[in-house]
């Protein structure tokens, strides 16, 4: 486990974390609009 979180910023743990909560909370288009890159817009 240090080795994967040595090569994650911590930021990114934690918006990836943030996400799970709100995973359960709202609507799987809300994981979509966080994750879809800007550039396929």
């Amino acid at each position: 486990m240090f080795e994967f979180e040595s090569l994650v910023p911590p930021e990114l743990v934690i918006l990836l974390s943030l996400e799970l909560k709100l995973e359960a909370l709202e609507p799987s288009e809300l994981e979509l609009e966080l994750f879809t890159p800007a550039e396929l817009d």
